[in-house]
């Protein structure tokens, strides 16, 4: 409960004790009252990037130096009427910003419907796939057991080369699903892609994933970097695929720490250049079961 105490012509000193504990001394009478204000206040300074709404999309890149390499920032652009935002701590490690034609799309998934994203396999929220909002506003997609359960979609509706893209695995069932990330032909569900597979059955060890880098198609292709790993169901993951020139890299994180990964990062270098950011999701292919749950999808790509 929020307490507000006013002590009108009287001098008084307030003091914060932390943890939202506010204590008020009058220093004509000597007495003092103690008052909860809800959460401690923190200020900080901070840096905001700032531009026009225009016909095409820019989005910020960053460099330490101005002959770059320049990289696509991945942090939640806000709308303020007829400005975009971006908000970064005054310590966020870059040197330089700058803007350049791209691609956009964060979803947080707290709307009432799913997104009008192109769908390029699987059907959510109708026949066996069903995609739902949760309480806390994440993604939960279920499917009911026919049938090989995949669902992807292109994020975006224009090619990108340089790219960055993430997502939070909050929660899925005990069997193999994976969420998987990728940078895909216009037109065919081929492309370069990195996913986390949790439930990985294929060696049978309780909870053993993988986390991996595919080239091609889910059906034909290569599987040029992977690393085997341990993860938790109560730990929130956060996977993020970036593409820079040729070189793929795919980090996994263990939330709320996003400054170390739960494993040396995995990359490879690949001759596909530009392709439309996608999201997609998988379930076990010998059952036919599919339940997991994402959070905090982002996407940020260079315009060729």
């Amino acid at each position: 409960m929020n307490t507000k105490t006013l002590v009108p012509n009287r001098p008084c000193r307030p003091t914060a004790l932390g943890a939202g504990i506010l204590l008020t001394i009058d220093l004509l009478s000597g007495s003092a009252r103690v008052a909860a204000q809800g959460p401690e206040l923190a200020i900080q300074k901070a840096i905001l990037l700032d531009w026009p709404v225009t016909e095409s999309q820019y989005v910020p890149v960053t460099a330490d130096s101005a002959v770059g390499p320049w990289r696509p920032l991945l942090k939640p652009i806000v709308r303020q009427d007829d400005r975009y935002q971006v908000a970064l701590p005054a310590d966020c490690g870059h040197a330089l910003f700058s803007l350049v034609e791209g691609v956009y799309e964060c979803e947080d998934f707290s709307g009432s419907a799913l997104s009008d994203w192109t769908q390029i396999a699987g059907t959510p929220d109708s026949g066996g796939i069903v995609g739902s909002r949760t309480a806390g506003g994440a993604l939960r997609i279920q499917d009911n057991g026919t049938g090989w359960p995949l669902v992807g979609f292109f994020l975006t509706d224009s090619p990108c080369t340089d790219f960055v893209m993430s997502v939070d695995l909050v929660e899925w069932s005990g069997d193999e699903n994976s969420v998987i990330l990728g940078r895909g032909d216009v037109d065919t569900p081929s492309g370069v892609y990195g996913a986390l597979t949790v439930n990985w059955h294929d060696r049978g060890v309780p909870g053993e994933g993988i986390l991996w880098l595919w080239e091609g198609s889910k059906f034909d292709g290569v599987e040029p970097a992977n690393f085997i790993l341990q993860v938790d169901p109560a730990v929130d993951y956060r996977l993020v695929l970036s593409g820079a020139g040729s070189r793929l890299t795919l980090t996994l994180y263990a939330l709320p720490d996003t400054a170390t990964p739960v494993v040396p990062p995995i990359s490879f270098v690949t001759a596909r250049q530009q392709g439309v950011l996608s999201f997609a999701v998988e379930g076990d292919e010998w059952n036919g079961q599919l339940d997991l749950t994402v959070d905090n999808l982002h996407a940020v790509g260079v315009a060729p």
